[in-house]
C-alpha cells in the first residue's frame, strides 16, 4: 500500500490525536485527490507533447529563417554588384557625352588657333 499525504494525515488525526473522522468525507477527499492527480497527468501529457512538438517546429522554423536570411544576404550582395555596374554605366554615359563635347570644343579651339596662327603667318 502506498502511503500518500492524505492517508498519513488521516492516520495522524485518528491514531495520534484521537479525533473522530468522518469516513465518507475522508473517502471523498481521497478519491477527489486521486482524480485530480489523474486529471493532472492526463492534461499535462498532451501539454508536454504539444510543447515538444511546438519546440521542434520552432527550431525547424528558426533554421529555415536563418537559411533564408543567408540566401537573401547573398541575393542582396549580388544585386548590389549589378546595381553598382548599372550605376557605373549610367554615370559613364553622361561623362562620355561630356568628353565628346569637350573634344568638339577643343577641335574648334584648335581650328580657331590654327586659323589665327595661319593669319598671323600671312601678316608677316
Amino acid at each position: 500500500m502506498e502511503l500518500s499525504y492524505g492517508l498519513a494525515e488521516f492516520m495522524y488525526l485518528v491514531v495520534v490525536r484521537g479525533l473522530p473522522v468522518d469516513m465518507a468525507s475522508y473517502i471523498y477527499q481521497s478519491v477527489h485527490a486521486e482524480v485530480l492527480k489523474t486529471d493532472a497527468h492526463i492534461s499535462f501529457a498532451p501539454t508536454h507533447s504539444m510543447v515538444s512538438d511546438i519546440s521542434g517546429h520552432l527550431i525547424a522554423l528558426e533554421q529555415n529563417v536563418a537559411d533564408m536570411d543567408a540566401g537573401w544576404k547573398k541575393e542582396v550582395a549580388a544585386l548590389k554588384e549589378v546595381l553598382k555596374g548599372v550605376a557605373t554605366s549610367a554615370e559613364l554615359f553622361p561623362l562620355t557625352q561630356r568628353v565628346v563635347l569637350i573634344e568638339e570644343h577643343l577641335r574648334r579651339v584648335r581650328e580657331v588657333l590654327k586659323l589665327t596662327s595661319d593669319n598671323d603667318g600671312d601678316d608677316f
